[in-house]
């Protein structure tokens, strides 16, 4: 899966996704990015859909971010789904 996280975001957002496998370096590199007042998209999508995602966010968004989920966390998160 890819995290694909298009504008800025707010900070209290993305701190709540930590414990899903979001690395502090990478979450430290959107709080730098934040701008009061904007908003974020976070999208959870399999490998294979994130360049034509991205390209289509691309025109619409200031700044693309991307992250690559632990395989653990990817199970985790597939569990979850099933339930």
């Amino acid at each position: 899966m890819v995290g694909a996280v298009a504008g800025a975001a707010t900070g209290g957002v993305l701190a709540a996704k930590t414990d899903l496998g979001f690395e502090d370096a990478f979450l430290d590199e959107l709080k730098s990015a934040l701008q009061p007042g904007k908003s974020a998209l976070l999208l959870l999508l399999e490998e294979r859909y994130g360049e034509s995602v991205a390209g289509e966010l691309e025109a619409r968004s200031e700044k693309i971010f991307r992250h690559v989920l632990r395989k653990d966390i990817v199970q985790r998160l597939a569990g979850q789904a099933d339930e």
